[in-house]
């Protein structure tokens, strides 16, 4: 028989009036799974002084104990019987008369404990993949116990002859993959005694995977739960910490193996654990590995907003935005007009928190909307709401009368309170008027005393520009091209030329900054061309290629084009004096 010393302390009363005096114990010695077998120390009482001794059992922990063997005297320290194989508890008591009557009974010894294999109450990986074991105690003095692991598929007995119900495994590898144990029970003695192995084999720690998923913010977790529970499982909970400290936890299903967690700030570290636990009867905890994510991660682009698009004194167009904070280098497309022909990547230049402004090449009246897209790294795309660049027209009328007519501008965004219209006259400007009427056309009346030959304006539109990002609204000003009109062109012709005289022949221009233009032809009588000219500051000499020319007539054609495509030409005889 496998014999193993299992010790009890059993209480002997003796009666001594209302006092109770404890004298002996019952020592149970080895157990099989059909047989029993136990010591019982009298101390000062005689054997025949036993009068019997009961053994009472109960089948499921939910029943009463009853008799299951009486037999008198001290018959025997031995009990062989099937109800070993399946009862729940077993105690005996012995009635004996030294010198009074008395009873002394044993602690309850649980069979099925005895019949079962060693069970976990805690498996825990550690943050740095250790692991942390603890096992139910069996109920019985000398017992050692080994760890078994198995790792890539080898099985190894990593301690031995432990006689603590707890052991760390160090070798810090559950946090690649799940590690698998079991415990071997044993009473290395006379008994002999080895428990059962677990019928499942061995149980293993819980395992939790995850990765970033830079381009929406949040982590993606595989969970692979532990399999080693008495009882259903009761809870599990996903533990959050955010740089160290604990952050959030949730609640998760029973069933639940994957989870999505969107609470993220970009720059921050987090540490994922899930713990699991069965009914607070067996109150077992089993907790995965700690999975560490390093939010290293753009916010995704959210808007775009153009604040102004204006032109510089020298007719060279701006446009400017802002976005939302990122620290993603961004990239932008300026789409023009309802064609959308797109420049794209724009070199930029950022002047302001998230602000940025570009120059453009050229300027299309005719496609005078403008828009700007961002696109991030995760391809998300955002476009601004179209604005469109403040154009300016405008007419001299007799020298007298100043018409101007411009594009009205304004949208959800942008509220145009009043157009400011700036005269331009050597290098300084100065204020004409300020409109506020928004029917985009303008004429000012210049004195009759100071008539206008010519004229240099340009508008500027000022008003807000809101955003529902923004908790304010932002004052803008947009900048039209600067203009410049002419009166009536007008060619006055010399009809004679004296060479020699320090004057050469040139035609007299009014007004002559609006001319585009110019060409001058010299004539002979016979029809051949003896000098021509496209500039207007040089003029006729009277000689042809360097040799002087008789006295004659000649005729002289002139012809200019001004800024508003207007062609004008004049045609006068010239006598050349000697």
């Amino acid at each position: 028989m496998n014999r193993f010393f299992i010790s009890f302390l059993s209480i002997l009363f003796i009666s001594s009036g209302n006092q109770l005096v404890a004298q002996s114990e019952i020592n149970f010695v080895c157990f099989t799974v059909d047989s029993i077998s136990w010591e019982f120390n009298i101390n000062n009482c005689a054997t025949n002084d036993i009068e019997n001794y009961e053994i009472y059992t109960r089948e499921t922990s939910s029943e009463n104990f009853s008799v299951a063997f009486a037999g008198p005297g001290q018959t025997s320290t031995a009990w062989k019987s099937d109800i070993l194989k399946s009862h729940d508890a077993l105690f005996i008591t012995y009635n004996m008369n030294c010198p009074a009557e008395m009873s002394v009974t044993s602690d309850t010894l649980s069979l099925e404990s005895l019949r079962t294999s060693v069970r976990f109450e805690n498996i825990e990986v550690q943050e740095d993949g250790s692991v942390y074991l603890k096992w139910e105690r069996k109920p019985i003095d000398g017992v050692q116990y080994n760890v078994n692991s198995i790792v890539n598929g080898n099985s190894e007995v990593i301690a031995t002859d432990l006689t603590e119900n707890e052991f760390t495994d160090t070798r810090n590898l559950a946090n690649t993959e799940s590690i698998f144990y079991s415990i071997t029970a044993f009473k290395d003695d006379d008994c002999k005694y080895t428990f059962p192995e677990p019928d499942e084999g061995y149980s293993y720690t819980p395992f939790l995977s995850g990765k970033l998923i830079e381009c929406e913010g949040r982590v993606s977790l595989d969970f692979e739960p532990s399999n080693y529970w008495f009882d259903d499982m009761d809870s599990r909970t996903l533990f959050i910490s955010e740089n160290g400290n604990l952050f959030d936890s949730i609640s998760l299903g029973l069933d639940t193996d994957s989870i999505e967690y969107t609470n993220i700030s970009p720059g921050n570290v987090y540490r994922f654990y899930v713990e699991e636990k069965s009914s607070e009867n067996t109150r077992q905890l089993a907790r995965s590995n700690t999975v560490i994510i390093n939010a290293d991660f753009f916010d995704a682009v959210q808007w775009i907003a153009i604040r102004e698009i204006s032109f510089d004194p020298n007719n060279n167009l701006s446009i400017e935005w802002q976005t939302d904070p990122t620290d993603e280098p961004p990239e932008y497309t300026l789409i023009q007009g309802a064609s959308e022909s797109m420049t794209n990547p724009l070199m930029v230049n950022e002047f302001g928190t998230n602000q940025y402004s570009y120059e453009l090449d050229q300027f299309d009246p005719d496609n005078n909307h403008y828009s700007l897209s961002i696109e991030d790294s995760c391809e998300n795309i955002v476009t601004s709401l179209s604005k469109e660049a403040l154009w300016v027209s405008a007419q001299l009328l007799g020298g007298y009368d100043l018409a101007m007519e411009w594009n009205v501008l304004g949208d959800e965004e942008l509220t145009i309170d009043q157009y400011d219209v700036y005269l331009v006259e050597n290098g300084s400007s100065s204020l004409l008027s300020s409109v506020r009427n928004f029917s985009g056309q303008f004429i000012h009346n210049f004195s009759e005393n100071n008539p206008k030959d010519s004229a240099c304006v340009y508008v500027i539109a000022k008003g807000t520009l809101e955003h529902s990002e923004w908790d304010e609204s932002n004052e803008v000003e947009y900048r039209s091209n600067t203009v410049c009109v002419y009166g009536e062109t007008k060619i006055i012709l010399p009809n004679a030329l004296a060479p020699g005289s320090g004057n050469d022949y040139l035609p007299i221009i009014s007004p002559r900054e609006g001319i585009v233009e110019f060409e001058m032809t010299i004539y002979d009588r016979y029809g051949n061309i003896i000098f021509q000219s496209n500039n207007p500051n040089v003029g006729w000499n009277g000689s042809t290629n360097g040799a002087n020319n008789t006295i004659d007539i000649y005729a002289a054609v002139v012809k200019v084009t001004n800024q508003n495509g207007e062609v004008f030409s004049e045609t006068q005889s010239v006598v050349l004096l000697r």
